[in-house]
């Protein structure tokens, strides 16, 4: 009989150890389980955290793209602007420069003449001009040549108001005036254009009448030539400038 009790002790003993043990697990299965818990839930946050700083990224992303394909087109229109620009100042350099070339070749014609004229009316002599000064009756081309001067000193176009341009000391200076930076109104000069095209006033030119006449008739003529260029070219001129 003791040894029985002892077998059901033992016995006793074991399953209340066992049990013990189940519960041990169970504990520590629980316990485990509450870390997986709280450990998942870290993971769920660290997630939530991450996806919206990746979404944050992401739109951030598409709007620097935009910025940067909107830089990308503004400088491409600029490039294009610039282009144009460029084909456009060298267009007008080479026309200016064309303009220029033509300016000079024309005024070249007719500068050098002028500036003759001028220094031959500089070298007149007052015993020249008395001449002319002293005609009773001037011949037609010497009154053409004298109208012009009349007209282009502003005074009454005669012969009395010739003789009294030609008595003056100062005359060949006052004529000398007229040179490539003394421009005349366009209708004068179409009216001392028009004088001159008479065939007598060219006969002036000839010094059959006197050599004051012949000096005044070649810088009338030169002077003309040069004024009619200039006023010619002048659009031309004002595009350049």
């Amino acid at each position: 009989f003791m040894s029985f009790v002892s077998n059901l002790q033992a016995q006793y003993q074991f399953q209340k150890k066992k049990q013990r043990d189940k519960m041990v697990r169970a504990y520590i299965s629980i316990d485990k389980m509450k870390k997986i818990e709280n450990l998942v839930e870290v993971l769920e946050d660290q997630y939530k955290i991450s996806k919206n700083q990746l979404e944050e990224k992401e739109e951030h992303d598409k709007k620097l793209k935009l910025k940067i394909e909107k830089a990308e087109a503004m400088t491409q229109s600029l490039k294009s602007i610039i282009k144009i620009d460029e084909e456009e100042s060298h267009k007008k350099i080479s026309q200016t420069k064309l303009l220029t070339q033509i300016n000079e070749e024309e005024m070249g014609q007719v500068k050098p003449a002028l500036s003759k004229a001028i220094n031959s009316i500089k070298m007149l002599q007052k015993g020249d001009i008395n001449e002319m000064k002293g005609l009773a009756e001037p011949p037609l081309p010497v009154k053409l040549v004298m109208e012009i001067i009349c007209i282009l000193l502003n005074v009454d176009r005669n012969w009395k108001s010739a003789v009294m341009i030609l008595s003056d000391p100062l005359f060949i200076s006052t004529i000398a005036q007229f040179d490539e930076n003394h421009h005349i109104p366009v209708t004068t000069l179409k009216t001392i254009v028009e004088i001159s095209q008479d065939p007598v006033f060219e006969s002036a030119a000839s010094g059959a009448y006197s050599i004051a006449a012949k000096t005044l008739c070649l810088f009338e003529k030169a002077f003309i030539d040069y004024e009619t260029v200039y006023r010619k070219l002048e659009p031309k001129q004002n595009e350049l400038e």
